[in-house]
This record gives structure tokens, C-alpha cells and sequence, in this order.
């Protein structure tokens, strides 16, 4: 398993609707760990030839990235209000 692999499945377990509180901050934990090893790690590093446009392109990735990430939480809250007024409506039914 790749690094990036595990920090993918880490993030899926600390947003696991399905754990509870617990178990969820202890992977975020883990996250802020592996967070901090690679900052510490990049402040050791050299600068290097293309480096700069490459984190112009990859920030331009994340920045879209973090666009889609608010987009998909406005559609998941609209959801859980659909849901919950549709579980109202149910109750006041029976």
C-alpha cells in the first residue's frame, strides 16, 4: 500500500458516518500526523529546477479540488434536510 494510498483510506475512516466519534478523531489524529512528518520533511528538502510551476499547476488542481469538496457538502446538506422532512412527513402520517 502507497502512502497515498493509506492517507486516502485514513481520511475515509475518520469521515466514516458510520463510527462513531472515537474511532473518527483518532484517524483525523493520524492525518495531522502524517501532515506534520511531511511539512518537517519538505522544510529539510532543496529547492529544485521546475519545482515552482509544478506547485503553481498542482495548487491550481487543489484550489479546483476544494471547489468540488464545498459543492458535494452543500449537496450532502440538502440531502439530510430532504431526508429529515421527508421522515416528518412520514411520522406525522402514521
Amino acid at each position: 500500500m502507497s502512502i497515498l494510498d493509506r492517507i486516502e483510506q485514513l481520511r475515509i475512516e475518520a469521515t466514516d458516518n458510520h463510527m462513531d466519534g472515537f474511532y473518527c478523531w483518532d484517524k483525523k489524529k493520524q492525518l495531522y500526523e502524517v501532515l506534520w512528518a511531511a511539512e518537517k520533511g519538505l522544510a529539510a528538502c532543496s529547492s529544485f529546477e521546475g519545482e515552482n510551476e509544478w506547485l503553481l499547476i498542482k495548487g491550481k488542481s487543489l484550489e479546483s479540488l476544494e471547489l468540488e469538496n464545498i459543492k458535494l457538502k452543500a449537496e450532502n446538506a440538502q440531502l439530510v434536510v430532504i431526508i429529515r422532512d421527508m421522515a416528518i412527513k412520514e411520522s406525522t402520517n402514521a
